[in-house]
């Protein structure tokens, strides 16, 4: 089962098998980090964008 595996794993998986499309399917931008700076830069950076 999907759910069983890392996350990482799943978005490998979803990115292998879908095709983005501008204006009717994108991807939501991510990172993966342990350092809270930089989720904290990423999630600053997020708000003025309306990306969250």
């Amino acid at each position: 089962s999907l759910v069983r595996q890392p996350l990482c794993r799943r978005r490998a998986l979803l990115k292998e098998n879908f095709v983005e499309v501008e204006g009717e399917f994108m991807f939501a931008r991510s990172i993966d980090s342990d350092n809270t700076d930089t989720i904290a830069e990423f999630l600053e950076q997020s708000v003025p964008c309306e990306c969250v």
